[in-house]
């Protein structure tokens, strides 16, 4: 009795020390790692404010080029009119509406700068995207694509019981029906990437 007293005691303290070093090992393992992470700090000075009394509204899209340059987009269309003091009085301290679309330097200065109602015919009224390709070509885009592709997408579903009817299609031959949009956009993407790397015009 004795000595199977001594084995289970031995065994339950062999099991200690192996989960205590399996801990140790994970708890260093765990600290390597966060010593490789990127440490990210908020830099509250950082852009520097826009120039010629900008002001900065709805930054609605933002991306980052292969110069490690910021362009965002800034919707000049939300700004209200307490916002714009100085459009109406020029010696006021702030704000007149800047260009819609920024790009900005590693170190928060503006570096170019354009876009707006009346900058194009087809300039988007409501900005959504802002995209710069490889070879520098800047690609803007606003909210009614995604709008209307939405509405197809999640209106086409209000159709089922009308296709049913009128085609006497089963619950299966419905789904297929509204899922060959589907189909046929997952199709193209692949053509179309092979098109974007030939041209270069990936990002």
């Amino acid at each position: 009795m004795r000595r199977r007293n001594i084995v289970i005691a031995s065994t339950f303290v062999a099991l200690i020390a192996a989960l205590a070093a399996g801990q140790s090992k994970l708890q260093a393992a765990m600290a390597a790692r966060l010593v490789d992470a990127p440490r990210f700090e908020v830099d509250p000075l950082w852009p520097k404010p826009l120039p010629n009394k900008w002001s900065m509204q709805q930054v609605v899209g933002i991306w980052v080029d292969q110069m490690d340059h910021v362009w965002f987009l800034n919707r000049g269309v939300a700004a209200i009119p307490i916002e714009l003091v100085a459009e109406g009085d020029p010696s006021a301290p702030c704000c007149v509406r800047g260009p819609e679309l920024i790009e900005l330097d590693q170190q928060g200065t503006v570096v170019n700068a354009w876009g707006g109602p009346g900058y194009h015919p087809l300039w988007p009224t409501a900005l959504q995207t802002v995209i710069v390709d490889r070879q520098g070509f800047v690609w803007v885009a606003g909210t009614a694509a995604q709008t209307s592709f939405s509405a197809v997408i999640i209106g086409l579903p209000v159709l089922a019981p009308a296709l049913r009817d009128a085609h006497s299609l089963s619950l299966v031959q419905v789904g297929v029906v509204l899922d060959s949009l589907w189909i046929g956009t997952l199709l193209t993407l692949l053509p179309w990437g092979v098109l974007a790397d030939r041209l270069a015009l990936g990002v």
